[in-house]
């Protein structure tokens, strides 16, 4: 006799949660997440990050630390098996690169970043990727594609912006190396 038949998707059960004391400082971050993924929670208090993660089991976390957090939840690892990746999110990517990338895989494999965009785009990449191993067909493969047509967008909106802002016009592509693209 066949197993009951599971009717939800392993998109219901990913989410991103970000704990960082002072998250109340991100709320434009925290828009632009949530304009660019599903589900976004946010801890200003690690334990209560902790507890809510070891609660929920069945989701499946890409998870965003503080830096000056990353040792104290990193280290009760074993409580956090339903963790993806982890994103260290800090000013000085430095301090806690060789530190945290060489103690705990997930860092390694989320990484340390010190800009915004470029922890979305991280994320994304890895949500795509994630989707589209555990069910490329369905509704885990419909997200992976809305995902990455939304990476995309916003890759090219910062290469625009970083475009635009070069201080120099050496700096800048020339005419004829756009053309190649």
């Amino acid at each position: 006799m066949a197993g009951p038949i599971r009717t939800d998707s392993i998109v219901d059960h990913t989410e991103v949660v970000w704990v960082d004391e002072n998250i109340h400082e991100y709320i434009q971050t925290q828009q632009k997440f949530r304009q660019n993924i599903k589900t976004l929670y946010t801890f200003n208090d690690a334990e209560k990050c902790v507890q809510y993660i070891v609660a929920n089991p069945t989701k499946k976390v890409f998870l965003i630390i503080r830096g000056s957090l990353a040792t104290q939840i990193l280290q009760r690892e074993e409580d956090l098996k339903s963790i993806i990746n982890v994103y260290i999110f800090c000013l000085n990517k430095n301090r806690y690169k060789n530190e945290l990338e060489n103690n705990y895989q997930k860092v390694k494999s989320g990484g340390i970043f010190d800009h915004d965009e470029d922890l979305l785009l991280k994320i994304m990449e890895d949500m795509v990727n994630f989707f589209e191993q555990e069910e490329p067909n369905g509704k885990g493969g419909e997200e992976a594609q809305k995902l990455k047509e939304l990476h995309d967008k916003l890759y090219k909106t910062k290469c625009t912006l970083m475009w635009k802002q070069a201080p120099f016009e050496e700096d800048r592509p020339s005419e004829s190396a756009s053309d190649l693209t």
